[in-house]
C-alpha cells in the first residue's frame, strides 16, 4: 500500500491527514502552506497532494481535529549500566489508566 492509499484509508476512518517531511533530527514538518491547518479528510485533495503536489511526502495526522491522543514512548538504554528508561512513562502508568 503506498502513501496515497494509506492516507485515503486514514481519511475514510475520519482522521485528518496532511503531507509531512522527515527532518534529519527525526522530527516531521507539514509541507503545506498552512501547515497542520490544512489537514483534511477530502479524498480529492489528498489524491492531489500525494500524486502531484507532494508525491514523496509522508503522512501526518492532525490528532486534535481527529479526536485522538497519541503518547510517544521513548525508550533509552544507558550505555554504561545497561539500564532501560522510558522518560517518565512509569509515572503515567502508575497514575493513569493506560491500555497495554
Amino acid at each position: 500500500m503506498n502513501n496515497l492509499e494509506k492516507a485515503i484509508k486514514l481519511a475514510t476512518l475520519g482522521l485528518y491527514v496532511l503531507p509531512v517531511q522527515h527532518n534529519k533530527d527525526s522530527t516531521k514538518n507539514p509541507v503545506t502552506p498552512k501547515g497542520y491547518l490544512d489537514a483534511t479528510t477530502s479524498q480529492e485533495l489528498i489524491t492531489e497532494w500525494y500524486t502531484k503536489t507532494y508525491p514523496h511526502a509522508d503522512i501526518g495526522i492532525h490528532t486534535g481535529r481527529s479526536g485522538i491522543v497519541v503518547l510517544d514512548r521513548d525508550i533509552k538504554v544507558n550505555e554504561k549500566t545497561g539500564e532501560i528508561t522510558t522518560d517518565g512513562f512509569e509515572e503515567l502508568e502508575n497514575n493513569w489508566i493506560i491500555p497495554p
